[in-house]
């Protein structure tokens, strides 16, 4: 089910990125507001993560998943 449901947000994401670089691409007015969207939305993601990690006690996940995304390692 786990990996399911995050193939179909792969999916979805992959479909967002292309409409943000095609949105900027027509209009690079709204660049900074499209940085600002994906920004406030990683963070808001990032957070909860962070707090669900924490409040289950289990950080370990939390930190090998960031330094993945990080190091890509």
């Amino acid at each position: 089910m786990i990996d399911n449901n995050l193939s179909i947000i792969e999916e979805t994401l992959k479909d967002i990125v292309k409409a943000s670089i095609e949105e900027i691409k027509n209009d690079p007015i709204k660049e900074k507001e499209i940085i600002h969207l994906w920004t406030n939305h990683i963070s808001n993601i990032s957070n909860f993560f962070f707090k669900e990690c924490e409040r289950t006690g289990n950080k370990a996940l939390y930190k090998s998943i960031v330094k993945y995304i990080m190091f890509n390692r």
